[in-house]
């Protein structure tokens, strides 16, 4: 067959990004556990960061923002037995990617409250189920509208569900791990367009599960 490459291409129009995001991070971090009574074990984490993003712009004008906040954890969990109950509680902190529409909003904070149940019945083998509850202010969010990318800023996404997680060490070299998730992902708040509240985002998987076999 014969390739023919007198067909016109299409005029290649005008970048619509053009430039080199830089994010800059400083963190202190600190941590302590402890262990008292009958079994019982506490552990507290608490972390300032300060973010420096920037993004030198070549077909617009560059930008430049700093972000700060002081995030923590703490998990309390009792061993009985092979078993291990626990709940944690904590907040994180992630400044979003730099660009003209994330350019004065606020950097995606949050908050999550976790109970599960470890089960180690043995070395080789540990399973653990969890319930969570995650609420995420700030998040950055591109739809679809058009065909084309419209980037928004949501007020809060809440995501309540369950996980359930385990690793088996078959030998001394092979191992199965198993993991299966189940989600209900929710925007709760979105003043600039009510519209959205009560929706799931865009281009979220409420239920999923692997099975792989890593190697050691």
């Amino acid at each position: 067959m014969n390739s023919d490459y007198s067909t016109p291409q299409p005029t290649v129009g005008a970048p619509y990004i053009d430039g080199v995001r830089v994010q800059e991070l400083i963190g202190i971090y600190a941590q302590d556990q402890i262990r008292f009574g009958d079994g019982w074990i506490a552990t507290l984490k608490g972390r300032y960061d300060k973010v420096s993003s920037s993004f030198d712009n070549r077909i617009g004008a560059n930008l430049d923002r700093e972000d700060d906040a002081f995030s923590w954890r703490l998990v309390l969990m009792r061993q009985i037995g092979d078993f291990a109950p626990y709940v944690t509680a904590g907040t994180y902190f992630d400044p979003k990617a730099l660009d003209a529409s994330t350019l004065t909003s606020q950097a995606e904070a949050g908050q999550q409250i976790e109970m599960g149940l470890k089960w180690q019945p043995n070395d080789a083998t540990l399973i653990d189920f969890s319930a969570f509850d995650i609420r995420r202010q700030d998040v950055a969010q591109s739809f679809v509208n058009g065909g084309t990318s419209d980037s928004r800023t949501l007020g809060e996404v809440r995501s309540r569900g369950f996980e359930l997680e385990a690793d088996m060490r078959l030998t001394t070299s092979f191992a199965r791990r198993a993991a299966f998730t189940d989600l209900d992902v929710e925007i709760t708040e979105f003043a600039s367009d009510p519209g959205f509240v009560g929706k799931t985002p865009q281009s979220v998987v409420e239920r999923f599960a692997c099975w792989n076999s890593p190697i050691y």
